[in-house]
């Protein structure tokens, strides 16, 4: 998840704030410790619901000194829906205080210790997660490809056309379309580069992406479709072999789309250019409450960064740690029109993200999320039509001319 601060503390208000986080957490500790005692003692309750409170003097947060920047005082409320009487429940409450350890945290003063470490966090948990997650986006993206383009060509033609744009394809340049999936970007590409011997290679997880893009590609040898994931490129693509390297709306179903994008890189020619899309921020997307409803009901987010990499200048430093140079951004707009509620609901849950997750849910989940997803776009109805808005983030950047020393090292190899 993330966290920021509001604008007028010089935050982007693109998450909660972090004090926002820790009373959830004293409130969702101290709830779920009740409900664990009051099971114990048998103890039937409808709900059981906390609120937090607290005092605090935040001008410690623009660098006044001699201000205390923690709580000057925390108050919580327990709200019990409950036949029994307060006798009854009052052991139960006492033991469910004692044992909650957040509530212990605000409570008592303990030890806190630190440490610096220069250079980047580690990223363990990445490397451990990938493989899963490359498998549940290839296939789900296997089970939405039939209706994919159908679905989603007209909400993301203007990313398409801004990354064609950012990337300035020429005749007889030779093009790599990463995450192309049923190859709408590949195509144009195609189109822009095939006079004069242009090429071009588009990429993907899901196999039956590929297959529907190749089936409506135009048939050339010089136009194919290789199954890969972003990070092995490597393997299956020339180092600096191309003009340019496309991606559009792929990177956030990356396990780690920074490494992507340097892998990507790699496969650039030096002066080569690089044009990415991604979808803008989460509150900037009427439809974007699809994670949420469905991430309520699994055991793990669907695509937990999804949104990352669109808030802020986020994607711009990720293009530039992965060695672009001359990097632009551009956020284009879209509106994506739905006949129905039907036709709004699929899109969601049939053809996009969440569409291995929603195919394991029963009916009365699938009815469940459904009426829940359509509430949370009931702003943008028009009647029976649907316009919801949605934004994206275009980046674009260049991987450096190599330089005179090199090149004289080349020729003399």
């Amino acid at each position: 998840f993330s966290l920021d601060l509001p604008v007028d503390a010089g935050g982007t208000n693109a998450g909660a704030t972090p004090g926002v986080h820790g009373r959830a957490a004293l409130a969702s500790c101290l709830a779920m410790s009740c409900s664990i005692e009051f099971a114990r003692a048998g103890i039937e309750a409808r709900s059981v619901e906390v609120e937090v409170q607290v005092d605090y003097d935040n001008r410690s947060l623009v660098g006044m000194d001699n201000i205390k920047p923690g709580y000057l005082g925390v108050r919580h409320t327990l709200y019990l829906d409950t036949d029994a009487s307060l006798d009854a429940v009052q052991p139960a409450l006492e033991k469910a205080q004692r044992n909650s350890p957040y509530l212990d945290v605000f409570a008592q003063a303990q030890p806190v210790s630190g440490q610096v470490v220069f250079g980047p966090r580690p990223q363990v948990w990445r490397a451990m997660d990938a493989r899963l997650h490359l498998r549940v986006q290839r296939y789900g993206w296997d089970r939405a490809a039939p209706s994919y383009e159908q679905a989603w060509k007209q909400a993301l033609a203007p990313a398409t056309v801004a990354v064609l744009n950012a990337a300035e394809l020429q005749p007889g340049e030779r093009v790599l379309d990463v995450a192309c999936g049923s190859g709408m970007l590949t195509r144009a590409a195609w189109q822009a580069v095939k006079s004069r011997g242009g090429e071009v290679v588009g990429t993907d997880i899901s196999e039956l992406m590929l297959a529907e893009a190749a089936e409506v590609a135009e048939q050339s040898r010089d136009c194919r479709f290789v199954r890969t994931d972003a990070q092995a490129l490597d393997t299956f693509v020339a180092a600096e072999y191309f003009d340019a390297v496309l991606c559009g709306l792929g990177l956030m179903y990356m396990p780690d789309p920074e490494a992507a994008l340097a892998t990507m890189a790699g496969c650039l020619r030096p002066g080569g250019r690089m044009a990415v899309s991604v979808w803008g921020e989460r509150r900037a997307c009427g439809w974007a409450d699809v994670f949420p409803i469905v991430d309520s009901r699994v055991r793990s987010e669907v695509c937990p960064m999804f949104f990352g990499l669109g808030t802020g200048n986020t994607l711009e430093q990720a293009m530039r740690a992965a060695g672009l140079v001359d990097v632009q951004l551009s956020r284009p707009r879209t509106t994506v029109h739905y006949a129905d509620a039907n036709a709004a609901c699929d899109a969601a849950f049939l053809y996009g993200p969440v569409a291995l997750a929603y195919s394991r849910f029963d009916e009365s989940t699938r009815f469940s999320v459904r009426a829940e997803y359509l509430a949370s776009i009931e702003p943008w109805r028009m009647g029976d039509r649907f316009e919801i808005p949605g934004a994206f983030v275009v980046g674009s950047g260049q991987r450096p001319e190599a330089t005179v020393e090199a090149q004289c090292g080349r020729r003399s190899s």
